[in-house]
């Protein structure tokens, strides 16, 4: 895992960015047109949970979107602000 603050590329078929960071695992970017834009994701948001499993790293949130394989989607719960939301990742438009 890259020192925190360094984005790590994750784009892939999910279409994000990630970087490990003090506060967690923090989204450093969304692709246009993917599957983390179309599911709302946003620059900043900290990704808590996948698939219900709780991350705290990048490789921990490499790991779960792994074991998803070939699931047509990801469920997140994400820390945006103060608050916390679910989302679906979902690999069909």
């Amino acid at each position: 895992e890259p020192p925190a603050g360094k984005a790590e590329p994750r784009r892939g078929e999910w279409g994000l960015a990630l970087r490990g960071t003090a506060r967690g695992v923090e989204v450093a970017s969304v692709a246009p047109g993917s599957p983390a834009e179309r599911a709302g994701l946003r620059r900043g948001d900290l990704i808590e949970e996948v698939n219900r499993t709780p991350v705290a790293s990048v490789q921990d949130v490499k790991t779960q979107l792994d074991r998803a394989g070939e699931a047509d989607a990801v469920r997140l719960l994400l820390k945006r602000g103060e608050g916390r939301l679910f989302t679906t990742l979902s690999k069909k438009a």
